[in-house]
């Protein structure tokens, strides 16, 4: 057996506040280039790169709106990263070491490139922003570079599919040089993709395809935490379209 201490796993949530400073950074440069700002800024372009959206030019639409918008994917982020410690952790009874050890593997994996993923994402919107509105690049140009910037997160999920598989798959049947984590489960997915089991007392739990976690939709808390972030997500449209207008 693998010592439970000994086995890797996630980052620490401490890690998350590394979204503090670099909010702070993007604030700070805001308000250094507020006064070089033009007094209508723009704030979408079509697929040509030509802007046909502008607003008034306010510590609002111009430093709040990004900084608001990280703060919100900061949250979010943050949010999946604790999910990742609340998860029912798949165990193989015929080798709980190795797939404990597989797991764990995966989990580290994940949080580390959701961390890398948020704060590379975040910063680059926010300061793209800043610097359109400072016209420095155009808002077109912007939207090419955050475009640019989604290649290496598409191409890290597949790099860790490979490598991972989901919940450590991969790793397990490297080490096991077998078949994948038993899944006995299959009838409490719904529709292959929802989980729902009344007698499972775990909120968080590994998805059944692809790589990453899902809900189970069976526990009421789940329905607690949708609402609150269709809620979340509501208010942080509200407010940002209060900041443009």
């Amino acid at each position: 057996m693998v010592a439970e201490q000994n086995l890797p796993a996630a980052l620490p949530l401490t890690w998350d506040l590394l979204y503090i400073p670099l909010i702070l950074a993007t604030a700070g440069i805001g308000f250094a280039l507020y006064p070089s700002m033009p007094d209508m800024l723009p704030m979408h372009a079509d697929f040509s790169g030509n802007v046909n959206e502008y607003a008034p030019k306010s510590i609002g639409s111009a430093i709040g709106f990004p900084v608001l918008f990280e703060a919100f994917l900061a949250a979010c982020l943050t949010f999946s990263h604790w999910s990742i410690f609340r998860s029912k952790r798949p165990v193989d009874p015929s080798a709980p070491s190795a797939s404990a050890l597989a797991y764990g593997l995966f989990a580290r994996a994940q949080s580390i490139f959701l961390l890398i993923v948020g704060l590379g994402l975040s910063g680059g919107v926010g300061i793209l922003f800043l610097l359109s509105s400072a016209g420095f690049i155009g808002l077109g140009q912007a939207g090419v570079i955050i475009a640019l910037l989604a290649i290496p997160v598409v191409l890290g999920s597949i790099a860790l599919s490979v490598v991972y598989g989901q919940a450590g798959s991969r790793v397990f049947m490297r080490m096991q040089g077998g078949p994948e984590l038993l899944m006995d489960d299959d009838e409490h997915w719904k529709l292959g993709i929802f989980y729902f089991n009344r007698d499972d007392a775990s909120l968080f739990l590994p998805e059944r395809f692809g790589i990453g976690w899902t809900i189970s939709l069976a526990r009421p808390a789940a329905w607690a935490i949708m609402t609150g972030f269709l809620i979340l997500t509501a208010a942080f449209v509200a407010l940002t379209t209060s900041l443009v207008a």
